[in-house]
């Protein structure tokens, strides 16, 4: 469930990301100031991982989730078409 964590280890938001009215994230912990400082150090670290890699922090978290378990299948979801098509989310 949730194996990018709602998005938040794609690297693609910050603190001063904002959603769009109903968005579920608004909510969320992780999502919040106190949530992302938490989280520095991961994304930091995702972040400098992914770049030795030359691959995005969301392949990485996927690549990571998939050498877990053999019985582990991480199922990325997506509300929007546009990301199902980006490459940015397949992996190779």
């Amino acid at each position: 469930f949730s194996p990018m964590a709602k998005g938040l280890l794609s690297g693609k938001f910050t603190p001063d990301s904002t959603f769009e009215k109903g968005d579920f994230r608004n909510n969320m912990p992780q999502y919040q100031k106190e949530g992302y400082e938490k989280a520095k150090k991961l994304l930091n670290l995702l972040k400098v991982l992914s770049e030795k890699k030359n691959c995005t922090m969301a392949q990485l978290s996927i690549a990571w989730m998939l050498r877990k378990k053999d019985f582990i299948v991480p199922i990325p979801g997506s509300r929007k078409l546009q990301l199902m098509k980006s490459k940015k989310l397949m992996l190779y």
